[in-house]
């Protein structure tokens, strides 16, 4: 029996911000989603979210459509946020006025052949598990204040 994966998303602005930086990327067909958040009361969140979100996308989609072995998720995940994280630098340095700018990102591989998942994240963007009606959350939040409890 083989696992059946559905992904979908949803940003909402929320009631504290006059506009949406989320970027929301999913390939259904290979099991993969992403969603950043850009940083708020930071300049140019929504860039920085954007780029992100294609970035990791990109390499996920490489690596899924690879000949690799899933084992190698955990190195392909890290890759990649590794790499929208260069992206982001890049474009601070060829463009300064765009200093300051960041994002959260939450990105999910599913394989559903051995019916498991590898998750990364980067920020104070959650992930959850929905089973049974229950809401379970993944991630523990990746913040300063965090980091101090």
């Amino acid at each position: 029996v083989s696992l059946s994966v559905d992904v979908t998303g949803l940003t909402d602005i929320g009631q504290a911000r006059s506009r949406n930086e989320d970027s929301l990327e999913i390939r259904s067909d290979l099991g993969i989603a992403v969603v950043a958040d850009g940083m708020g009361g930071h300049p140019h969140g929504d860039l920085a979210s954007i780029l992100a979100a294609e970035t990791v996308i990109a390499r996920l989609v490489e690596f899924a459509e690879s000949d690799s072995d899933a084992s190698g998720s955990i190195d392909a995940m890290a890759q990649a946020l590794l790499s929208a994280h260069d992206t982001i630098r890049t474009h601070v340095e060829e463009n300064p006025k765009l200093d300051g700018m960041g994002t959260t990102v939450v990105t999910m591989l599913i394989d559903p052949s051995s019916e498991s998942y590898t998750l990364g994240h980067a920020g104070d963007s959650r992930a959850y598990l929905l089973r049974g009606g229950e809401l379970i959350q993944l991630t523990t939040d990746d913040t300063w204040v965090q980091e101090r409890l």
